[in-house]
């Protein structure tokens, strides 16, 4: 495993004085869900990092805003596959139908081979990508989930003085490494888990 430098996207040490609001809506509750069932199957903390990184974000980010995400189709604007995400700020949309043209152009060439292509799953992941592309324009901090947040270095740092503390001539040098490296992996899978549900329970209630 590598450890990547710190993401610079959200901080948990910065006081903020305003926090915006994010309206508890199915569509949100799919993107984060689905980023849970995905660190799950990959049995990785990367998969769910992008969406903690930008809920973080957004609701510490210092203004007092209402935002609230939603489906297309639950706008009764009509109804796209891949499904689109409309943003609202304050009443006002501000993403209207949003779809990443690489997802669609791969949903189409999917559908085309496998006439039983998971649908519901394919929007989900639009919706994300919506999610990441919305915080990185109201932020203008492009999102990198390869980089490992200082909340996420805090709870390793125990393992990485381990290793940093064994004897290059040790015989078990190898294995305690290995070792700790599978008690990093386990420690930020758990912890990518734990911060989707407290951020769900933040917005939805316990």
């Amino acid at each position: 495993m590598t450890i990547n430098p710190v993401s610079k996207n959200f901080n948990n040490n910065n006081p903020i004085n305003f926090k915006s609001r994010i309206v508890p809506t199915e569509h949100l509750k799919n993107i984060i869900d689905n980023a849970a069932v995905n660190v799950m199957a990959a049995e990785t903390a990367d998969y769910g990092r992008g969406v903690i990184i930008a809920l973080n974000s957004l609701l510490n980010d210092g203004k007092n805003d209402t935002i609230q995400f939603a489906s297309h189709k639950e706008t009764g604007l009509g109804y796209n596959t891949p499904l689109g995400t409309d943003v609202f700020v304050n009443g006002n949309i501000v993403m209207d139908n949003y779809v990443d043209d690489l997802f669609k152009e791969e949903y189409e060439i999917d559908k085309e081979i496998d006439s039983c292509f998971d649908e519901i799953a394919f929007n989900k992941e639009c919706a994300e990508v919506a999610l990441l592309r919305f915080t990185e324009d109201r932020t203008n901090e492009k999102i990198d989930w390869n980089c490992l947040s200082e909340q996420e270095l805090e709870k390793i740092k125990p393992f990485i003085k381990d290793i940093q503390s064994i004897d290059p001539k040790s015989h078990t040098i190898v294995s305690k490494i290995k070792d700790n490296l599978k008690k990093i992996d386990k420690t930020l899978f758990e912890n990518s888990l734990n911060e989707l549900q407290r951020i769900k329970e933040n917005i939805f209630g316990n």
